[in-house]
């Protein structure tokens, strides 16, 4: 009776939709955290489970059991009309931040969490708080910067005017636990890329949660903020909820905004989320001043290091405007299907047969493959082999990414004509190549393109690919 709860993010959203005498008892179900499905039903249950357990509530509570120190600030359900804006209320993606930054602090939690993070991977890390300077930035109710407080850090929360009381006495309401763990927090009222030299610049840890959101606030001074704030050898924490927006991708516009001035930002790895805490549209960046990443563009280390990869459907055959990505449960034979994310905007034509029609498992392993050049394990000198290419999703999504591997799309040959049409169509080079041969000289720029019909145990076998020089 409450599947069609799972069709809507906020409780608020499903008045209208659903009985309010059924939805209560699934609320409260959700709220005493008696929800223990297993499966990905259960981790749909479960994210709402943290997500609605304060939503429409006065307060907002969470336990930093690394720490064993409860805090609690006041939200404003109607913050909006009342004058407080956007920031009165503690959103999804502030939670996972918290929990995310909460996961690497703490006495016991460091040697535990440093197998995880063995190697290249560390840089992903939140550093101890103790002691640290730590700016929060549109802080809003204040909690991530009271957090970082109560694990020792000697915290700013900063926001515009009209929360300044609020902030006030949130920490206030919080002042007890954060002086018993030595930690200190201040407000300060700032506007982004205005008056950063009140926040006494250079800070070493900088949080940002929810705050890139161009459809309420332009994304450039919120990037003058952070350049004007962050260290030399600073970090910068975000968390992001991925919402459409018309006019571009606000995670591209952001990564390269901060590429211009020399700042580099790469996403987390969904799996070093706090894994109570994870959601699929919600990220976690991390940047840092880097040499390599001045100028921008597509040289720049943020545009080959993941920040910019998303992948959205806008269009799945005859049905427009589907921005949730999550398409249709079946292939749909007429119209095309278009995408649009860090490959830029791209177009498939479908045909008739199961090799020539657009199936979301094409999209999910795209988006998986962004991930896997995001996190480094695709780079330039990978060379990858598509098996049943299809429309070519896929292939141009890869082919068209900053990180410049090496694609090999094949399948049946009926189904090549549509495959290289579609690729031309995205201006991505196509070559043909005979199944059993590979041509090692042509660069990334260019999709190969083979006949193979595995399922016909072809007698010609591809050539197994060598690992790039």
């Amino acid at each position: 009776r409450f599947c069609p709860v799972l069709r809507f993010k906020y409780a608020a959203e499903m008045s209208s939709f659903v009985d309010s005498a059924r939805v209560s008892p699934f609320l409260t179900a959700l709220r005493s955290g008696e929800v223990q499905n297993t499966g990905a039903i259960g981790d749909r249950l479960r994210q709402l489970q943290w997500r609605q357990a304060f939503t429409g509530r006065d307060h907002f509570d969470f336990c930093l059991r690394s720490v064993d120190t409860e805090i609690s600030v006041a939200q404003v359900a109607d913050g909006e009309t009342s004058g407080l804006g956007t920031g009165a209320n503690v959103w999804p993606a502030a939670q996972v931040l918290m929990a995310y930054m909460e996961q690497f602090q703490g006495d016991e939690l460091p040697d535990a969490i440093s197998e995880l993070l063995d190697g290249e991977e560390r840089r992903f890390a939140v550093p101890k708080l103790a002691g640290k300077r730590v700016v929060d930035v549109g802080a809003g109710t204040g909690i991530l910067g009271i957090a970082a407080a109560c694990l020792g850090a000697n915290a700013v929360v900063c926001d515009q005017g009209q929360l300044l009381e609020f902030l006030a006495q949130n920490v206030e309401r919080n002042s007890a636990a954060v002086a018993s763990r030595g930690g200190s927090v201040r407000v300060q009222q700032h506007d982004w890329g205005v008056n950063e030299a009140a926040l006494d610049p250079p800070v070493e840890i900088i949080f940002v949660s929810d705050c890139v959101l161009p459809k309420l606030y332009p994304i450039e001074p919120l990037v003058e903020a952070i350049d004007g704030l962050l260290g030399e050898d600073g970090l910068v924490f975000l968390s992001y909820e991925r919402r459409y927006f018309q006019h571009f991708d606000p995670k591209k516009r952001f990564a390269e905004l901060c590429a211009a001035k020399g700042v580099a930002v790469e996403t987390v790895p969904f799996r070093f989320h706090a894994a109570a805490y994870r959601a699929e549209d919600i990220e976690i960046w991390v940047g840092r001043r880097e040499a390599d990443a001045a100028g921008g563009g597509a040289d720049s280390l943020a545009a080959k290091q993941g920040t910019c990869y998303d992948l959205r459907v806008l269009q799945w055959g005859d049905e427009k405007g589907r921005s949730s990505g999550t398409g249709a449960a079946s292939p749909t034979y007429g119209g095309p299907v278009v995408v649009d994310g860090a490959p830029g905007r791209l177009e498939f034509q479908q045909s008739i047969g199961i090799g020539a029609t657009a199936w979301i498992g094409s999209i999910v392993l795209s988006r998986y493959a962004l991930e896997l050049a995001s996190s480094g394990v695709i780079t330039s000198k990978t060379r990858i082999l598509e098996l049943g290419s299809g429309i070519g999703i896929l292939a141009a999504v890869l082919s068209r990414t900053p990180i410049e591997a090496r694609v090999t799309a094949t399948d049946k040959p009926s189904t090549l004509d549509l495959l290289r049409e579609n690729l031309h169509n995205n201006a991505i080079r196509t070559a043909d190549v005979d199944a059993s041969e590979e041509d090692g000289s042509l660069g990334s720029d260019v999709v190969q393109v083979k006949a193979l019909d595995w399922s016909d145990a072809p007698e010609v076998e591809v050539a197994p690919l060598e690992e790039a020089e």
